[in-house]
């Protein structure tokens, strides 16, 4: 799963396969994210007979399977996923027929499509977006931005950025008060560390410099 050679996973030594059903991870090294890799694609359990077909077969890829509620129906690429009740579902009883996902590259369209009926759910990070979902009536509107935070990461190994003084003048170019008046609208917040305030992992003594 992780080869040893492959230096992106230097952390990883080779897994072994424990029963059936239990597999151990050998790290070469501490890896404080390695348990969220495992709940992201990463993680996903495949099904080896379907991903050995789409090895041979690459237009599989747009055909997944699986063992959830839903089975995919139909797709349309950019435009639309349709997936139908898996009526032979292990966890109980599936309540919908169906759930169709549609493709909106503008979230403000998706809000206003929202606010009309055409759809049940939309899930936005845009501000613009998110103003005008509030103002409509009859929305239940579930905010949250605990986990998702915008950044810039840099390639400290080389240069301009091995030196500390090109990221201070990069960091002190960013008027960050002005980007959250302007463009977040009173609907972002600063954020300091990739955990918030809430967070039990929160420092307030890390604060990030900015213009």
């Amino acid at each position: 799963m992780f080869p040893v050679d492959d230096p992106d996973t230097d952390e990883y030594e080779l897994a072994e396969i424990i029963d059936d059903l239990t597999v151990r991870f050998h790290m070469s090294r501490p890896t404080a994210s390695f348990s969220s890799y495992l709940v992201g694609q990463l993680g996903i359990v495949v099904s080896p007979t379907w991903l050995r077909a789409a090895m041979d077969d690459p237009t599989l890829n747009q055909a997944p399977v699986g063992t959830g509620p839903f089975r995919l129906d139909s797709r349309v690429q950019d435009q639309m996923t349709r997936f139908v009740r898996n009526d032979d579902y292990w966890n109980g009883d599936v309540y919908l027929d169906a759930v169709e996902f549609y493709v909106y590259t503008d979230t403000e369209i998706a809000a206003d499509a929202m606010s009309v009926g055409d759809l049940d759910v939309v899930a936005t990070s845009n501000v613009d977006a998110i103003l005008s979902l509030r103002d409509q009536d009859g929305l239940m509107l579930i905010e949250d931005d605990t986990g998702e935070e915008g950044f810039g990461m840099l390639n400290t190994s080389k240069a301009p950025f091995n030196d500390i003084r090109a990221r201070k003048a990069l960091t002190y170019a960013t008027a960050r008060q002005d980007y959250l008046e302007f463009i977040g609208q009173g609907i972002l917040r600063p954020a300091d560390t990739w955990f918030t305030p809430e967070h039990p992992f929160h420092n307030p003594d890390v604060v990030q410099e900015a213009d």
